[in-house]
């Protein structure tokens, strides 16, 4: 079985003109922004699923035995692939 690769054959411009031409496909430009984020207004409409204490535990300070418990529940492949 031979393998195809995806390709573009015709691209539209932001004026509804048709290139097909590689050269010509390779100048379109396919995404832009006008800078007009509302990120704000979005981020106020979402709802958080994780509670601020609980996103801020990870900086918070662990004692050595919680952290001998946690390595030792640890798979030993799991572990050194995590010590790199």
């Amino acid at each position: 079985m031979q393998r195809t690769k995806n390709f573009i054959e015709e691209l539209f411009d932001e004026k509804g003109n048709v290139h097909c031409d590689l050269v010509e496909i390779k100048d379109i430009t396919l995404f832009s922004s006008s800078g007009d984020l509302v990120i704000d207004e979005i981020l106020d409409c979402v709802q958080p699923k994780v509670l601020k204490n609980i996103n801020n535990s990870p900086y918070s300070l662990y004692r050595k035995e919680e952290f001998e418990k946690a390595l030792k529940q640890m798979h030993p492949i799991g572990l050194l692939a995590q010590m790199g």
